[in-house]
């Protein structure tokens, strides 16, 4: 019984220091950093997926060759469900909220790859 408590042990300390577990390493040819879409994790914030290269958080294949002449990639959801994966609904709780978080239009205001403004706003926050 000692015995495979401590081998369980090991794979759970193995399993939290990130032994069976790394985040996706950005390969020469990953989105980010190649030549056609190398700008997206280039600003200086940065979706937290597009700095690991982890761009199927949001993008499923298609099974189209990519690059190629159609798209190789679709959002795995649209509008405000697809940021709602990770993200609260910035709408819950409150009783006044601005038009785009109300039509779950998320990317009126923010940039699902990178800004320069805080909260991958698209401009600073009283401009918008």
């Amino acid at each position: 019984m000692k015995r495979v408590l401590a081998v369980s042990g090991c794979c759970v300390t193995l399993l939290l220091l990130g032994g069976f577990w790394s985040p996706p390493a950005m390969a020469a040819d990953a989105c980010v950093s190649a030549s056609c879409h190398m700008n997206y994790g280039s600003a200086a914030l940065v979706h937290g997926p597009v700095a690991v290269g982890d761009c199927q958080v949001c993008h499923q294949a298609t099974g189209v060759a990519h690059p190629g002449p159609s798209p190789a990639f679709q959002l795995k959801k649209t509008g405000a469900r697809l940021c709602e994966q990770c993200h609260p609904n910035p709408a819950a709780g409150k009783a006044h909220s601005h038009a785009p978080v109300i039509e779950g239009k998320c990317l009126a205001c923010h940039d699902p790859h990178g800004a320069v403004n805080p909260m991958l706003l698209i401009a600073d926050q009283g401009d918008l």
